[in-house]
């Protein structure tokens, strides 16, 4: 009979050291007995004006040679690019280079199949300087372009500079809420620790639907130059830190 109860006994001498060392684990046991741990957070959100402007144009070219069409791209691609040469702060980057084959019947059965071959180039403008890019990029509508879009952002190295403004003054924040709590709790210091931030705005290049192309006028029409406006980016930084008081 008296098996089973040095059996429990055993089993509950072994659990207490584990239990001990969980607790050890928590920085709150670990702390001294004039010490507490505040964990704080404080957001800040500012509205930033936008400065890089952003178009993207396409050529399409029609025709039963496909030949013909690769021709008719590389020539016109040629054009715009020889026209960005001449505004040194326009960067101008070519993009998706696309040549197939359809029916224009639309494979119907009532109906003789009319195969075409289709090909699109399109080119994407960058700069801080609108008036540039502007005129430029109606240059390049004159020449047959298609404007799939134009739209303002936020330059890269703007954000990346607003953000180091938001965090000193969240940092700012955290360490005057901590002081004050530390004094509230009768405590003469206050450290901040394990600080993390998050809801960091990182400007993403705008994407263009199919849908909102501007259709070009006919290449040999004069066409006014497009217009754009810049507006706003809302950046919003969240942090939150540990505060040890003593």
């Amino acid at each position: 009979m008296m098996r089973p109860i040095l059996i429990a006994a055993f089993a509950l001498i072994t659990l207490i050291p584990a239990a001990a060392n969980a607790e050890t684990k928590d920085p709150v046991f670990l702390l001294n007995n004039d010490e507490s741990l505040l964990h704080i957070s404080a957001t800040e959100q500012r509205e930033v004006d936008q400065d890089l402007l952003i178009a993207n144009l396409r050529i399409e070219v029609e025709d039963k040679s496909n030949k013909t069409v690769q021709n008719d791209v590389n020539t016109a691609m040629k054009k715009a690019l020889d026209l960005a040469k001449n505004y040194k702060d326009v960067k101008a980057v070519t993009r998706g280079y696309n040549v197939y084959q359809y029916d224009r019947n639309g494979g119907r059965k009532d109906r003789t199949p009319d195969m075409v071959w289709k090909g699109q180039q399109s080119v994407e403008l960058k700069s801080k300087n609108s008036e540039e890019l502007l005129e430029l990029a109606g240059k390049i509508q004159e020449a047959g372009f298609l404007m799939n879009g134009l739209s303002y952002t936020l330059s890269p190295e703007v954000a990346a500079q607003v953000q180091d403004e938001m965090l000193e003054a969240a940092l700012e924040k955290l360490r005057t809420r901590a002081e004050r709590a530390a004094k509230a709790l009768g405590k003469s210091k206050a450290e901040l620790k394990e600080i993390n931030t998050n809801g960091n705005y990182v400007p993403q290049p705008p994407m263009y639907a199919r849908g909102m192309e501007m259709m070009a006028m006919a290449a040999d029409a004069k066409m006014a130059a497009p217009v754009a406006s810049p507006g706003e980016t809302t950046i919003t930084m969240n942090v939150s830190a540990k505060a040890l008081l003593k």
